[in-house]
């Protein structure tokens, strides 16, 4: 079987995982359109649907949620082995300290994604009652 192009499997990763094209192309710096022609031609090139494509939004078909993680464990691996390559890889702790409303409703729906991408990063979440975000970086890699 001929592989996918890169991109697509990229967008399409992005788009499951934010669960929309509008959220997909804003992350990726692109047009919506341009996220929708990127997943119907990887649904083309495999010869199944990804998405379904309803009323109010997208919902993965059981396709594209066996798909998901794959790609997602797929490109994170691409990801570290550039990174390794260029001596860049981040490992070492990440403590955030941020109010409890930001964590509960915008940083605890994205770690999963941040730790997938930096598997050797361990994150230290303190959610307290404040409106001061601080966020220290302590690196144990040798750079």
């Amino acid at each position: 079987m001929r592989l996918p192009p890169l991109n697509s499997l990229r967008v399409f990763e992005v788009a499951a995982r934010l669960g929309g094209f509008v959220a997909a192309a804003d992350e990726l710096s692109v047009t919506s359109a341009a996220v929708s022609h990127h997943v119907k031609s990887l649904e083309a090139h495999l010869g199944i649907q990804l998405f379904r494509r309803l009323p109010r939004g997208l919902e993965l078909t059981n396709a594209g949620q066996e798909l998901l993680p794959n790609i997602s464990r797929g490109l994170a691996h691409f990801a570290r082995a550039v990174g390794s390559l260029s001596g860049r890889e981040l490992a070492g702790r990440l403590t955030i300290n941020t109010a409890a409303s930001f964590a509960a409703l915008w940083l605890i729906p994205r770690l999963g994604g941040f730790t997938r991408a930096f598997p050797d990063i361990q994150i230290r979440l303190l959610a307290e009652d404040t409106s001061v975000i601080n966020l220290l970086y302590t690196s144990e890699a040798v750079l």
